[in-house]
């Protein structure tokens, strides 16, 4: 997939195309959502460092997680919370 086509794609599309071997575009999922994962998880924490920490955990938990991705849900959905919400691993 090329970086254009990337930047127009779903998640959905994103995430079948990163499990049929093109796991660089996983950046392209990590820039859409981690400023809001950030900003979400710095409420709670009230540290920026803490959260963007804690957010490259989430996304690193995510991916290991992203072959039981259900195309039938918003990957925002059902993925980040579910990990945000675990903590930290730590």
């Amino acid at each position: 997939m090329k970086a254009v086509e990337a930047t127009r794609a779903t998640d959905e599309e994103l995430v079948a195309a990163i499990l049929d071997g093109e796991p660089a575009l996983y950046t392209d999922l990590v820039q859409r959502y981690q400023g809001r994962i950030v900003n979400y998880l710095n409420r709670f924490l009230r540290n920026v460092d803490e959260s963007q920490e804690l957010s490259q955990e989430v996304f690193l938990k995510v991916y290991r997680a992203l072959d039981r991705y259900n195309p039938r849900y918003r990957f925002s959905t059902p993925s980040l919370p579910t990990y945000v919400t675990q903590g930290p691993s730590r």
